[in-house]
């Protein structure tokens, strides 16, 4: 499977959902190339094609429309033999019309690639309060303004079968999921949604993978490794969001806590040489997430699971050292998200 996500979080949340269904995941901070046949080659023979899913982080969620669709483009051409999940945001942030576009014309564009017959969207996510009902996007019970996926999806409907579904609940999304994943044509649906759908597909995809004995062990990604315990944590925290307010707070008084706002670069230089001697990072906001990572020179995250619904715990490698890392979107989690990520990383795997 390739994850095509406009946020670090996003990436990383919809991977947690693959690596907790027992695949084997690996998230890249994508940096558009003008050559992607270079890029395509450098993979398909390395780390990638050893991996389950790839989750790739574009970054376009601030981009002008035409940047975002060129970088979506660009990341769907590195990895053209794959499945395809499009992530979405579960309240509708950015450019997700242009995205999905983008999506299916970047297989389109490839030789190697199978072009989706087939759109099935539900941004959807139960058990964090995102709901589907009649075609409406709703937090909390409540319709999110510009939530109504028709018109969104209109023009996708001319490229191919759009279905757009309803879900109150899990049950919904495991039966969507069943109705539309062919385990032989496995490329002829794409997937667009959050990572509530994501873990349905995901499971789904693990059981079809059981059932065809596909379980040969990889060298690089086979079994998870121990994560010893983060001596040095930071959180980072630059989502704005009132649900991260009410976290920080009940974060313990010895834990280091650093506000940047992510869009001021002086503010990540600043905090830098506390990052460099981190060996456990908690990043809340999928714009702060990338900027930290960014600056640390992180290319890619190894996704193993989860802390809790919606928060992923990765491993990453910095000039020879390993970190953990846990990633949050500022609106996800109850009071204790946070305070539980720090403790999780506190103690051994």
């Amino acid at each position: 499977m390739l994850v095509v996500a406009d946020d670090l979080t996003g990436a990383a949340d919809t991977a947690g959902a693959f690596a907790v269904a027992g695949h084997r995941t690996v998230v890249i901070l994508h940096r558009p190339t003008p050559n992607p046949t270079t890029q395509n080659a450098a993979t398909a023979n390395g780390w990638s094609a050893r991996t389950d899913v790839v989750a790739i982080d574009t970054d376009s969620r601030a981009m002008p429309e035409s940047a975002a669709f060129d970088a979506t483009v660009a990341a769907v051409s590195t990895h053209p033999g794959r499945p395809l999940f499009v992530k979405i945001d579960s309240t509708m942030r950015g450019h997700v019309r242009a995205t999905v576009l983008a999506t299916i014309a970047g297989r389109s564009s490839s030789d190697l690639g199978v072009v989706p017959s087939r759109v099935v969207v539900c941004p959807a996510f139960p058990m964090l309060g995102r709901t589907v009902v009649r075609g409406w996007v709703c937090l909390d019970n409540v319709p999110i303004e510009s939530g109504q996926l028709g018109p969104i999806f209109a023009a996708v409907a001319a490229t191919a079968d759009v279905v757009i579904a309803d879900a109150r609940s899990d049950a919904d999304l495991d039966a969507l999921v069943r109705a539309n994943l062919d385990p032989q044509h496995p490329n002829a649906t794409l997937w667009v949604g959050s990572a509530g759908l994501a873990r349905h597909v995901a499971r789904q995809m693990g059981a079809i993978d059981e059932a065809n004995e596909v379980t040969a062990a990889h060298t690089e990604v086979s079994g998870p490794p121990n994560r010893l315990p983060a001596t040095k944590i930071v959180v980072v925290v630059g989502s704005q969001h009132q649900q991260t307010s009410a976290q920080v707070a009940r974060l313990r008084a010895d834990t280091r806590v650093v506000q940047i706002d992510p869009r001021e670069p002086a503010h990540i230089e600043e905090i830098l040489p506390v990052l460099i001697e981190g060996d456990g990072l908690v990043l809340t906001g999928g714009h702060t997430a990338r900027v930290v990572l960014d600056a640390l020179g992180i290319e890619r995250l190894r996704v193993l699971g989860e802390v809790e619904v919606g928060m992923p715990w990765s491993l990453a490698t910095r000039a020879g050292r390993t970190i953990s890392i846990v990633t949050k979107a500022g609106g996800f989690g109850n009071e204790m998200a946070l305070r539980h990520a720090v403790e999780f990383l506190e103690q051994p795997s």
